[in-house]
């Protein structure tokens, strides 16, 4: 014991004289007149990505001149014209007013850097919504302003949330219903319509059709099972052949599992629209094959030549045939092959009986006034 006492108390002397000879050169340094402090410690550096990012979680300090200018960038409108109706978010359709509300009071409440955030939010898109869509939103102010303890006991004050603000306009801009999933199925469903629909069956714009309503699901909270199945069947649509057999191959794969395809179908439409720019940028989209050419020719020849100019003759039902009332004409038990006149011999022959008769009745007039006396 005495032993590490003694250790234990050389160590002590050894630290006392190391402060006392610090704090002997701090003395010295601070008595020369004009003598420099010793530099500050360097600041830790935070690590971020983009200079917005540095002081992201840390308050904004007012009394500061940076700060209020980030605050009044933050809150400019955005350039060009107002929003109106292309406002584009995600699960838009799968948050609830309340659980916007619920996490609003909460960071109000805690009167941190989300408060500041959630202001300069509200300015922001407050200033770059039209007339159209305030108008839609002020009709129930309730849903982004809040009520909050005030500094004095009992009193409340108002504030206007910028996450609410955004939910407000969102829920006034965009149907969210289960008759949206609904449609967005139908539509994932019958993609081989859309695309006979397309002009030259741009598969880039088909695409942009399939994400969008993917995009109307994933707001609902919902997915598509089937998607692969009915890309497949959209993308059969096409009428260029070598497209086809390029995707036959893959669908034997994919149906053989040697070819994996995620269901999401992105990687899947990606490689799609991928052979479909390179055929289009070599001019090859939509080229004819040796055998539609062949038909294209000859259906060309065909109607270029004289029989193909002829027009093929109306037969008869039934019901014609009795309605005709002669025979020669329609009648039933003609027998086959037997020529038949044109429409209008009946009419023919009763003219030619009809002069016959009036040229008997001029005879014999002409006879009786000769043997009149």
């Amino acid at each position: 014991m005495d032993a590490n006492n003694a250790a234990q108390l050389q160590l002590l002397q050894q630290q006392l004289q190391d402060l006392q000879q610090q704090l002997q050169a701090v003395q010295a340094q601070q008595a020369q007149p004009g003598g420099q402090h010793p530099p500050p410690p360097p600041q830790q550096v935070i690590f971020a990505r983009e200079p917005a990012q540095a002081n992201q979680a840390g308050l904004l300090n007012f009394a500061d001149r940076n700060d209020i200018e980030f605050h009044k960038s933050g809150s400019k409108a955005l350039p060009g014209d107002a929003f109106g109706n292309d406002l584009l978010t995600r699960r838009y359709g799968e948050i609830t007013r309340e659980q916007v509300r619920n996490a609003a009071l909460l960071y109000q409440a805690a009167q941190g850097r989300d408060a500041q955030n959630a202001s300069i939010l509200f300015n922001f898109l407050d200033a770059s919504i039209n007339d159209i869509i305030r108008a839609r939103v002020n009709t129930d102010p309730t849903r982004y302003i809040l009520e909050l303890p005030g500094p004095v006991q009992g009193a409340t004050i108002r504030i206007n949330d910028g996450t609410c603000f955004l939910k407000a306009i969102i829920d006034h801009t965009y149907t969210n219903t289960l008759s949206t999933a609904a449609a967005a199925r139908s539509a994932l469903s019958s993609l081989d319509s859309y695309m006979a629909k397309l002009p030259k069956y741009d598969i880039t714009k088909f695409n942009l059709y399939v994400k969008e309503q993917l995009h109307e699901l994933a707001a609902c909270g919902q997915t598509t099972n089937d998607l692969v199945m009915n890309l497949f069947k959209g993308y059969f649509k096409c009428r260029d052949n070598k497209f086809v057999r390029w995707l036959e191959r893959i669908r034997d794969d994919y149906i053989t599992r040697t070819v994996d395809i995620d269901p999401n179908g992105l990687a899947f439409m990606e490689q799609v629209e991928n052979y479909y720019k390179d055929r289009l940028r070599t001019s090859e989209w939509m080229k004819l094959d040796e055998d539609q050419e062949t038909i294209l020719a000859l259906k060309a020849q065909l109607q270029r030549s004289p029989l193909g100019n002829c027009k093929p003759q109306k037969t008869m039902n039934s019901r014609q045939k009795k309605s005709t009332g002669r025979l020669g004409t329609g009648v039933p038990g003609i027998r086959s092959g037997q020529f038949i006149p044109p429409p209008n011999a009946a009419r023919t022959r009763r003219g030619k009986k009809r002069r016959k008769r009036r040229r008997v009745v001029r005879i014999q007039r002409r006879k009786e006034r000769r043997n009149s006396p």
